[in-house]
């Protein structure tokens, strides 16, 4: 169950259905002022995912547990017909990992394809480009968010999954230098 007390399956098939209609429906004018997020819990700190930064949702199955060269590392998962490196998104935002993930989000390119692994799924929203707010840079105390939403009273701080993916970079680049 998550938070709003539907099975996974059943909010994965309405967020599917929403995702799928949001192409079907005709085109409004001010989608441009509009950025889609996922609203997520990882290692139980609300995030937002911006959904132009991601490939798609997957509810966790099976993860091959597998050590490397970045600790947060969880395993290999069989997602759209590839095999994927699994991240912990908690670890590479800096907290600890609390639990088995519930939920995983593909995103990458080519080689570089890989699943960030979530504690849970809360909406799939839509915030007026306005409600967005972007700082100068990095916050050395919550690494990978650049930016935050306003939604309704809260603000929810944005992981930037570019980010997310060059440090991956950085740290199995670094190993490998270390081994040759």
């Amino acid at each position: 169950m998550n938070g709003n007390g539907a099975s996974a399956p059943g909010l994965a098939a309405e967020l599917r259905r929403a995702f799928d209609q949001s192409f079907a429906d005709a085109p409004q004018t001010e989608t441009r002022d509009v950025v889609e997020i996922l609203s997520v819990q990882v290692s139980g700190e609300a995030y937002g995912l911006r959904l132009s930064q991601i490939r798609g949702l997957y509810p966790a199955g099976k993860i091959a547990p597998l050590r490397g060269p970045v600790p947060e590392l969880l395993g290999l998962a069989a997602l759209r017909s590839k095999i994927v490196p699994v991240y912990a998104l908690g670890g590479l935002l800096g907290h600890p990992s609390r639990q088995t993930p519930q939920w995983l989000v593909f995103t990458g390119a080519g080689e570089e394809c890989v699943a960030l692994a979530l504690d849970r799924l809360d909406a799939h929203i839509r915030v007026a480009v306005s409600d967005i707010s972007t700082d100068a840079g990095p916050n050395p105390g919550r690494p990978h968010v650049r930016s935050a939403a306003r939604v309704g009273e809260r603000t929810l701080p944005l992981v930037d999954v570019p980010s997310v993916l060059e440090q991956i970079r950085r740290e199995i680049g670094a190993h490998t230098s270390r081994e040759e």
